[in-house]
């Protein structure tokens, strides 16, 4: 019995010790797991001060998205973020094919080469003067980092209440590899990326990547040929159905097709004034679709006994697709009276947002290309050197129709060959350490562009403007500093300064008008004389009064 005793003692004993070890061992277990868990954050670094700084110990109102979250949202171009960022929203001019965006309310629709931007775009930290290069497809992103509130000290003029900055993913030399991306969706969608990284040796690195969408039109779209130019319509167009013998007579989904005050006595040709039904439009081919590539390719030098890294880009932009159009917004006048105008089902085919009805096929031919390069250089242990420079060149051409559909008075918009933009900036900037009490960036801005505009507006019933605008240039040299000082650990003095002196210039620019009154149109109701013409007739300058 004294044996069993000892022997349940000693069992008793063994329980008793091994009962807090196992306890330590579990709570040793939870406290390294805690700590890979932290040491897993993701640590965010942004350039929202022109210097490298953590996300969360940067002073600036700032959303930073990863590539894993632009993809996991589906972004494909600067107009894909505005869910993503607070204060943030971008529409678009569709004339001009360009984003409008607007930060805490405050924008700016002047998006020609006589205005400015309310929110700055940057490509690798370098600006991009022509909203339409906020187009260009987003792939084989670092991130992209959206600052709210003025930045006019660092980023200038454009930047009124805020800036975006897309930053693109640099080459690495930590090995060969590559990697291909395809999603197929909705509307016949088609979208393609690749990377592929090549480290030359331990010190220079190459990566190529590319972007490819193509999508169908997402809109219910529909050709007219009741509308007063018919030039741009094709045979089965311009020979649908009769639905009636003139106007005024109830019949059509349209207003041009119901009541068009001018068909009954618009021309000699009796077939030309009856009233036709409307086409369905090919959505391979129709407004809002997408047909866009791009590609880049970037090199890195990092000199290994060297004090210096230069990083170089060239990208590529192509977007060739029928254009964009306003839509009327259904929902928001759904069973507004006739008094006011009605809703949608009074002039348009079925009480849908996503619609159109036009006379002028759509499009779009875009074609930017980039040169970036950034140089950092280290003087010391305390101060160092950043070089920017920065080419665009964009050259595009379009049409679109202007009233869709919605007004019996035709209209449309047309940019030709030859209108673009070509810029050129460059900025120098030296910059402190961070590591001691004061911390200050100073630098240099140049800024040249040069634009070109060839288009005209035409309202086929009477008055053309045409658009010769041969040499628009602006100029621009700026210096800015920025300090901050450390006042206590939690308390921080930040003052800056910037000196802008800008330019701009027309040089030859001129606007053409062609009406009845002066005999370059063909004159009131004479539709039969204006379908004769052929169809680039008024994109001659010299056949309009000066």
């Amino acid at each position: 019995m004294h044996t069993i005793n000892k022997t349940a003692l000693s069992i008793a004993v063994a329980l008793a010790c091994s009962m807090p070890l196992n306890a330590q061992e579990a709570s040793t277990d939870k406290e390294q797991a805690s700590e890979k868990e932290t040491v897993s954050l993701e640590i965010i670094s942004v350039t929202a001060t022109k210097r490298k700084t953590r996300l969360m110990e940067t002073p600036v109102a700032i959303t930073a998205l990863t590539e894993a979250e632009l993809k996991r949202n589906g972004v494909n171009s600067v107009k894909d973020i505005a869910n993503l960022v607070p204060g943030l929203d971008i529409s678009t001019a569709t004339d001009q094919a360009a984003p409008v965006i607007s930060m805490r309310g405050v924008r700016s629709t002047n998006i020609t080469e006589l205005g400015d931007p309310a929110v700055g775009v940057h490509l690798d930290g370098i600006y991009s003067p022509r909203m339409q290069g906020a187009l260009a497809l987003m792939y084989d992103i670092d991130r992209v980092e959206a600052l709210r509130g003025p930045q006019g000290t660092l980023f200038g003029r454009n930047s009124t209440v805020g800036s975006i900055n897309v930053i693109s993913a640099k080459p690495e030399f930590t090995g060969l590899y590559g990697n291909v991306s395809i999603e197929a969706g909705n509307f016949n969608s088609k979208n393609i990326d690749a990377v592929l990284n090549i480290p030359i040796n331990d010190e220079f690195a190459v990566r190529f990547s590319g972007k490819g969408l193509k999508r169908d039109s997402y809109l219910e779209g529909y050709y007219d040929p009741n509308q007063y130019d018919s030039r741009r319509l094709s045979d089965d167009i311009l020979n649908a159905p009769v639905i009636s013998e003139d106007s005024y007579q109830g019949v059509g989904q349209t207003i041009t097709q119901r009541e068009n005050w001018w068909i009954d006595g618009a021309g000699t040709d009796p077939e030309a004034q009856k009233v036709r039904a409307l086409t369905p439009a090919d959505k391979s081919n129709f407004y809002n679709n997408a047909d866009e590539y791009s590609f880049r390719i970037s090199t890195l030098w990092e000199p290994l006994d060297g004090n210096f890294s230069n990083h170089t880009v060239f990208q590529k932009y192509v977007n060739d697709s029928n254009n964009n159009l306003d839509l009327v917004n259904c929902d928001k006048i759904r069973g507004r009276s006739a008094e006011l105008g009605g809703d949608c089902t009074n002039f348009l085919p079925s009480d849908n947002t996503y619609q159109a009805v036009v006379n002028v096929p759509g499009k779009l031919n875009l074609d930017i290309t980039y040169l970036r390069n950034t140089l950092n250089y280290n003087i010391n242990d305390e101060y160092s050197l950043v070089w920017l420079l920065g080419y665009e060149d964009m050259e595009r051409s379009s049409a679109q129709d202007s009233e869709v559909g919605l007004d019996p008075w035709d209209g449309a918009t047309y940019f030709l060959d030859g209108t673009g933009a070509e810029s050129f900036s460059t900025e120098l900037q030296i910059q402190s350490d961070e590591y001691g009490d004061f911390i200050w960036i100073a630098g240099i801005n140049y800024f040249h562009e040069r634009t070109k505009t060839l288009g005209y507006y035409d309202n086929p019933m009477d008055d053309k403007a045409f658009w010769d605008q041969p040499d628009r240039s602006t100029d621009a040299l700026a210096l800015f500093g920025q300090g901050t000082y450390n006042l206590t650990e939690k308390l921080h003095l930040t003052l800056g300064y910037r000196f802008s002196d800008e330019t701009k210039e027309d040089k030859g620019g001129k606007t053409y008008r062609c009406s009845n009154a002066d005999g370059c149109a063909v004159g009131w109701l004479n539709r039969t004389d204006l379908n004769n013409l052929p169809v680039d007739y008024y994109e001659d300058p010299s056949i309009y009064a000066s």
